[in-house]
């Protein structure tokens, strides 16, 4: 537990160092309350998490949502991008798309991916803002640029049906393989679709 702490106390300086402590250290929900009370954002977001998906607890939104914005509150970005995931389903809280942008925003402002990725996708459907693809894809083209699959899937989808951009199979299908290499069920599926009309080089 003391290494736990410790560890846990890292995350503020360092990126990775929730996905390490989330690998080495066993994912029950008891390990991460002590820190959750005490205020820890890392435990506070993963306790979250495992209420969201029942993961080593039953599910339970309330609950959830308790920690996730307790994290959020002290702008821990994945916290925020979480929330704002159950704002957009009414999880545990009344469905509100523009608490959900607005929670986005602020991940977005910290560079996290995930929020980058989400809040395109809000901007392509028009929910909680305004309808705008350009800023889309810029989110999108920024996510990628991170390393993001999904958003690979995503902004190869935009190619491909011409959104905001001039239709472009060929960089879709690009897109679309970067995501596929990596194990994304989806870009396998578009890769799959595009490649099944017309054979494009990444095929």
């Amino acid at each position: 537990m003391r290494a736990l702490k410790i560890l846990a106390k890292v995350v503020g300086y360092l990126a990775l160092a929730g996905a390490l402590i989330w690998a080495i250290f066993p994912r029950q929900a008891e390990d991460f309350r002590p820190l959750a009370e005490d205020g820890n954002d890392f435990a506070q977001y993963a306790l979250g998490v495992m209420y969201a998906e029942g993961n080593s607890v039953d599910r339970d939104d309330d609950e959830a949502v308790r920690w996730l914005r307790a994290a959020a509150d002290q702008s821990y970005a994945p916290a925020q991008t979480w929330l704002a995931k159950m704002h957009q389903e009414g999880r545990g809280v009344p469905e509100d798309q523009f608490e959900a942008a607005r929670l986005l925003r602020s991940a977005v402002d910290q560079g996290n991916a995930d929020a980058k990725n989400n809040l395109a996708l809000m901007y392509v459907d028009g929910a909680g803002v305004r309808q705008d693809y350009d800023t889309a894809l810029r989110l999108l083209r920024s996510a990628v640029a991170d390393g993001h699959r999904r958003a690979h899937v995503n902004l190869g989808f935009m190619y491909a049906q011409g959104m905001g951009i001039t239709r472009d199979a060929e960089e879709a299908v690009r897109l679309y393989r970067v995501a596929a290499d990596q194990g994304d069920e989806l870009g396998e599926q578009r890769l799959s679709d595009i490649c099944s009309v017309t054979w494009y080089e990444g095929c």
